[in-house]
C-alpha cells in the first residue's frame, strides 16, 4: 500500500470502531516479521488507521501482542468438551486449519519463537489457560480410562467411548504429562502448518490423528 492510499484509507476510517481491524493487521505483522520487527506504526498503516488509536486500544506492543492471544480463548472453550484422546487431535489440528483461528495461532507462535517477551507471554497462557482446562475437562477422565486399560492389558480406548463424565478422578500425574503432550502437538504443528514437512504436511486431519494417536496414548500409559 503506498502512503498515499494508506493516508486516504486513514481518512475514511477516521473515528470508525477499528479494533478488529487492528487484531486482523496485528496477526499478518506479528505473523510475517515476528514480534520484535513488529511495530505500531506498521500495524496502524496496514489497519488504515492512525497510530494514536492503536495506542488507545492496546496501549503498546505488548499490550497489543496480549490482544491477539486472548483471542486464541476458543481453545480452552473447545477442550471443555474433548472427551477422547482421537477427538483431540482432530480437534486441536482443525482449528490450525480453520480460515479464522489458524492465521492467529501461527502469529503468536512465529512470534514467541522468535523473542523472549513474545514467548514468556505465551508461555503464561498455555500454561495459565489451556492446561488449566484440560485438568478440570472430562479429557482427565479420558487418561484415567487409559491408564486403566493399559494396567489390565486391554485396549487403550483412544478413539473409543467417551471417559469419565467429570475430572473428579483425574488420573495421576496428569499436570505433569500434560506439558509433554503439549509439546508434541506444537511441535507437529509447526511441521505442519508453518515449516510445511512433506510428510507431516500433506496428511488428511484424519490420517494425522490415526498416525499420532499411539504416540499420545503412551504418554500416558501407566
Amino acid at each position: 500500500m503506498t502512503k498515499g492510499a494508506a493516508q486516504k484509507k486513514m481518512g475514511r476510517r477516521a473515528g470508525a470502531p477499528a479494533r478488529e481491524d487492528i487484531l486482523e493487521a496485528a496477526c499478518q505483522r506479528f505473523s510475517e516479521v515476528g514480534y520484535e520487527s513488529t511495530t505500531i506504526r506498521a500495524v496502524a498503516t496496514q489497519a488504515g488507521v492512525d497510530p494514536a488509536l492503536v495506542m488507545h486500544y492496546f496501549t503498546n506492543k505488548e499490550g497489543l501482542f496480549n490482544a491477539v492471544v486472548s483471542t486464541l480463548h476458543v481453545l480452552p472453550e473447545e477442550l471443555a468438551h474433548v472427551r477422547n484422546l482421537r477427538d483431540l487431535l482432530v480437534m486441536y489440528f482443525g482449528l490450525w486449519e480453520d480460515p479464522h483461528m489458524g492465521p492467529r495461532l501461527r502469529a503468536v507462535v512465529r512470534s514467541g519463537v522468535g523473542s523472549d517477551r513474545a514467548t514468556g507471554l505465551l508461555r503464561e497462557f498455555i500454561t495459565g489457560e489451556i492446561l488449566t482446562a484440560l485438568e478440570r475437562s472430562p479429557f482427565a477422565g479420558v487418561i484415567e480410562n487409559v491408564s486403566r486399560a493399559q494396567t489390565r492389558g486391554g485396549d487403550v480406548p483412544g478413539s473409543g467411548a467417551p471417559g469419565g463424565e467429570s475430572a473428579d478422578g483425574a488420573a495421576q500425574g496428569l499436570p505433569e504429562r500434560l506439558p509433554f503432550l503439549g509439546s508434541m502437538l506444537l511441535g507437529v504443528a509447526i511441521s505442519r502448518y508453518i515449516v510445511g514437512v512433506p510428510a507431516v504436511a500433506q496428511p488428511s486431519l484424519e490420517e494425522l490423528a490415526d498416525t499420532l494417536l499411539p504416540g499420545v496414548e503412551a504418554l500416558f500409559k501407566s
